[in-house]
């Protein structure tokens, strides 16, 4: 019974340097994001207003396409990645260890919803309630759409969005 005891006193300290840890990494990935916010802003606003004008409109496309997200995860039609919904797109990390992603669509075929947005943390989900046109459930939208605390779609929607013009100017392979 001691060996139990010692081994679970271990377990626990173990668990509460691994959190310290990851709350510095949180809070330096925070400080980067800060640093960048504004030319991230900037980036942003200049594409909706060149959208309004008709330019960029596959902007967003082209981005996630060269990097390379799969049928599994964005909707295609006719294989090919279809991102016309997608008005604007943004995802941050933010204070109290919150991550958020948020989207304005387009009118659209798969969901009613003009916004979505999701907030994760270390131990609360928030999220928009999709509302669903049709059975065709897009498992984009479906990450909006649950409490599960997705951290790989949050890591790979980070790195599109921060480094969008390089996956946009990319040749499509």
């Amino acid at each position: 019974m001691y060996d139990l005891t010692v081994l679970e006193d271990i377990q626990q300290e173990l668990d509460k340097q691994h959190t310290l840890q990851a709350q510095k990494e949180f809070e330096l990935a925070i400080e980067g994001f800060n640093r960048i916010k504004n030319l991230l802003n900037q980036r942003d606003d200049l594409l909706l207003s060149k959208q309004e004008d008709g330019l960029f409109t596959e902007f967003w496309t082209k981005a996630f396409e060269n990097f390379g997200v799969n049928e599994e995860i964005l909707p295609y039609i006719d294989s090919k990645l279809d991102l016309s919904w997608l008005k604007s797109f943004k995802v941050e990390y933010r204070k109290e260890y919150i991550c958020c992603i948020k989207i304005e669509l387009f009118p659209n075929e798969y969901i009613e919803n003009e916004y979505l947005e999701k907030k994760m943390g270390a131990n609360e989900i928030e999220s928009t309630k999709v509302i669903w046109k049709n059975n065709d459930k897009c498992i984009f939208f479906q990450f909006f759409d649950t409490d599960d605390d997705d951290w790989e779609v949050f890591d790979f929607m980070y790195e599109v969005y921060r480094d969008a013009y390089y996956w946009y100017s990319l040749e499509s392979e």
